[in-house]
């Protein structure tokens, strides 16, 4: 995570306030990283944004699941995903 915060400043830093590659290489960032940040700009905030909606999407799935699996009665499934007795 807090190479993750890093590279969300140094994006930033580059962009927003003209750091130069070396200022972003001084915070922690390796070159080729902060080079990339260069050529994308906002590369590390996308990401970031994404993955932050990926965990939501994913806890909404998971909260929707949960309420529908309990009213349903409980089946123990099999590797091939069908109830244990039907796998060949």
């Amino acid at each position: 995570m807090l190479w993750r915060a890093r590279s969300l400043v140094v994006d930033t830093g580059i962009h927003a306030k003209q750091w130069t590659l070396q200022q972003g290489i001084d915070y922690g960032i390796a070159p080729d990283e902060v080079e990339r940040y260069v050529v994308y700009p906002g590369q590390a905030c996308a990401y970031m944004i994404g993955q932050l909606k990926i965990v939501e999407l994913r806890e909404k799935v998971r909260r929707s699941w949960a309420t529908s699996f309990r009213s349903r009665p409980s089946t123990t499934t099999g590797s091939c995903g069908r109830s244990s007795d039907n796998c060949s």
